[in-house]
């Protein structure tokens, strides 16, 4: 695959997620794949802080659209990652038990390529220490230390794991003045009280429910909360899907309820 073969979007990141699924082995990947997702965040992040600046209805709609999707992509690019990461701890694991030459390492991409080594280099190192000892009759080496090369900046490393999916748009509000800082946490703290209820009534619902409804305007293809795909939908078109997600189009008056 060639640098410039394929552009980032949500389908194809969803289709590389469900190779990596189907797949015992790593799929291929453009070396320029990390640069490309990290691109696409970026302009997706861009798009939902021009929308979250202005007060039109449709921007509004583009905002929670352009929301829901950035969780979707952020949920998938995440899942892709974790799942490659098994297969090269699996590589490196045997690689380092059989010491062999044909592990295949064509789909590593180059970070990976630096993660499958110092994998394999710990794995031979323990292995020699503890159990090439135990086997020769020797005392295991318990001075054996576990060194790691970080990244110049190990906090820009874990901020996915750190931050929550998406917070800059809700916390773009001006400070308020001190005057009103009093009124506006009283008013917040009412509003988290009469929202508890409905908060402690939720496990009790079903959410796996479904409705039925009639569309009213196209809708594009989506990603469920459990990576399923919906869509895409024309006008007319009558669907069963989950009663949550049915609540949203018929909230945004792409489609109707029906009997």
């Amino acid at each position: 695959m060639t640098e410039d073969s394929v552009a980032i979007t949500y389908e194809t990141l969803y289709e590389i997620l469900r190779s990596e699924k189907n797949k015992e082995e790593l799929c291929e990947l453009d070396e320029v794949f990390n640069a490309n997702v990290l691109e696409y965040l970026r302009e997706k992040t861009r798009i939902l802080e021009e929308a979250s600046s202005k007060n039109d209805i449709f921007s509004l709609d583009e905002k929670d659209n352009t929301q829901v999707q950035l969780q979707n992509i952020r949920k998938i690019i995440r899942e892709i990652y974790e799942r490659r990461e098994k297969k090269i701890i699996n590589m490196a694991l045997n690689k380092s038990r059989t010491n062999s030459d044909i592990i295949d390492t064509s789909n590593l991409l180059n970070p990976e390529q630096k993660f499958f080594q110092t994998l394999t280099g710990l794995f031979d190192k323990f292995r020699l220490g503890i159990l090439a000892q135990i086997l020769s009759l020797q005392e295991p080496d318990l001075s054996i230390e576990c060194s790691i090369e970080l990244p110049e900046e190990p906090e820009a490393s874990f901020k996915l794991k750190t931050e929550p999916e998406f917070t800059k748009p809700e916390k773009s509000q001006e400070p308020l003045p001190v005057e009103e800082k009093k009124e506006s946490i009283e008013t917040e703290t009412t509003k988290q009280e009469e929202k508890q209820p409905a908060i402690q009534a939720e496990p009790a619902q079903e959410p796996k429910n479904i409705k039925k409804i009639k569309i009213t305007q196209p809708v594009e293809q989506f990603v469920g909360s459990e990576l399923e795909m919906y869509g895409p939908y024309k006008e007319e078109d009558i669907a069963e899907i989950p009663t949550e997600i049915a609540e949203i189009l018929i909230g945004k008056g792409s489609a109707v309820e029906m009997e």
